[in-house]
């Protein structure tokens, strides 16, 4: 029953990255620590409650620790009693174990469990002590040991007495599983379940925030991030994930500040680099952004990413060629990059080449249809063509996907311009006015709208 609530796929692959964390353990604190894990693995199987995506299990350094002596014995009980149903010689009628043959697949069963299980709960210390995940395998032959041993226990009541145990099971166990998948609904579930049952748990508190963010909940993130900050100094996913919070909150400065510490707490961390390089590149600090993202690609050479961010960056430099090579090591790490291909349209398109361009934009959103801004610089470049039905079909697509933004209204202003609907176009300048006041370009386009429409009249 552990974990077998939900189908694994993409979550839990993300899960595994989430919660997997380098330790110091030495190899006979690991050992300890497995005989209290192994027991917890146990206990799960036979009543699965508490399930927790990332425990914050104590390392044990006591062998005479009760816990660790109880769940000692425990385990040697069971492999004794394994080894001696396995290795039990018939000497004479009806004399086997349980008084069955099969009994020797109760001792099977155990040793199954014993022997998947020891790859990873043994003397060699490996990324967390526990994760349940790992008791996939080992739990057949658990279940074979526990429906086996069941069936013989009850085998000298009447089948109903068997049957009603067999229900009773399945509807417990439907009903836990029912319970679990809820809590596997998403990610904010995932995680909030996980801090309630592991309040000292740092990176469980870095991943809640990063779910919160992905859902636009900032001010609830900035405090699960913080606190996870608290609880695990200086941990650079935390403080990337804080980061990536203050850059969709539009505080340029404040992720700044914590990309570097990020970048001072684990120098060797690329995602931080490309991230701090990204902020610098917004406030117009082009030079010290292409120095971060350098530092990102050699820290990792297939970082898609960074390539883009550092061809961006190239190109406020006014360095088209040298952004144009980085789009295109891009693609050839990944042919379906949307970022990539819309960069390189964008450049295409300046350089006249439309139908290059209308190409690339194209491209990236077939593998990202929500990708506003591809949209909106597709719609320029059917403009530029003069292809202005389907201009305006793709600035409202792009609109629908990002309502707030002041430069797609006014671009689908130009093209009702073009077209000669001067209500609409004035419309349009007006939405871009009110979505930004400071910028003196929507003023001038509304006044040509207005003059325009005047004419006419």
């Amino acid at each position: 029953m552990i974990g077998a609530d939900r189908p694994l796929g993409e979550l839990l692959s993300d899960v595994n990255e989430m919660t997997r964390e380098t330790s110091d353990i030495s190899r006979g604190s690991y050992l300890i620590t497995q005989f209290s894990v192994v027991a917890t693995y146990l206990r799960l199987l036979v009543l699965p409650v508490n399930q927790n995506v990332d425990y914050d299990f104590p390392i044990r350094t006591d062998l005479f620790a009760p816990s660790s002596i109880f769940s000692l014995l425990l385990l040697c009980a069971l492999l004794g009693a394994a080894l001696y149903l396995v290795g039990f010689r018939r000497k004479a009628a009806g004399s086997y174990p349980l008084g069955d043959p099969a009994s020797r697949l109760v001792g099977v069963g155990i040793l199954w469990f014993f022997v998947a299980l020891s790859v990873e709960s043994s003397v060699i210390p490996i990324y967390d002590v526990i994760f349940e995940h790992r008791v996939y395998l080992p739990s057949a032959g658990a279940f074979l040991a526990l429906a086996v041993g069941a069936a013989l226990a009850l085998r000298r009541f009447p089948a109903r007495y068997f049957a009603l145990l067999a229900a009773a099971a399945t509807a417990a166990f439907g009903v836990a599983t029912w319970n679990r998948n809820l809590v596997w609904a998403d990610e904010v579930a995932l995680w909030s379940d996980c801090v309630a049952k592991s309040p000292m748990n740092g990176r469980a508190y870095s991943n809640l925030g990063k779910a919160l963010m992905a859902q636009g909940r900032y001010d609830e993130a900035i405090a699960r991030l913080e606190t996870a900050g608290r609880l695990s100094l200086n941990n650079v996913v935390s403080l990337n994930n804080l980061g990536s919070v203050y850059s969709r909150k539009g505080m340029v400065e404040k992720a700044i500040a914590v990309y570097r510490r990020a970048v001072e707490a684990d120098p060797s961390y690329p995602m931080a680099h490309s991230n701090l390089g990204a902020e610098l590149k917004k406030v117009g600090r082009a030079d010290e952004a292409i120095a971060e993202f350098r530092k990102a690609i050699r820290l990792l050479p297939t970082y898609v990413d960074a390539y883009v961010n550092l061809g961006g960056a190239l190109d406020l430099k006014g360095q088209s060629e040298a952004a144009a090579r980085q789009f295109e090591k891009a693609l050839q790490l990944n042919p379906r990059s949307p970022e990539a291909h819309s960069n390189l349209g964008v450049l295409d398109d300046r350089q006249g080449r439309l139908d290059e361009a209308i190409a690339h934009f194209q491209a990236a959103l077939r593998d990202r249809p929500d990708y506003p801004e591809a949209r909106a610089n597709l719609g320029v470049s059917y403009h530029k063509q003069k292809r202005y039905d389907e201009a305006i079909e793709v600035y409202l697509q792009a609109l629908a996907l990002d309502p707030d933004s002041a430069l797609f209204h006014s671009n689908l202003g130009i093209t009702y311009l073009a077209q000669g609907r001067y209500d609409e176009a004035a419309d349009r300048f007006r939405a871009a006015m009110k979505l930004a006041p400071d910028d003196p370009n929507y003023r001038n386009y509304l006044a040509a709208a207005l003059k325009r429409q005047r004419a006419r009249r």
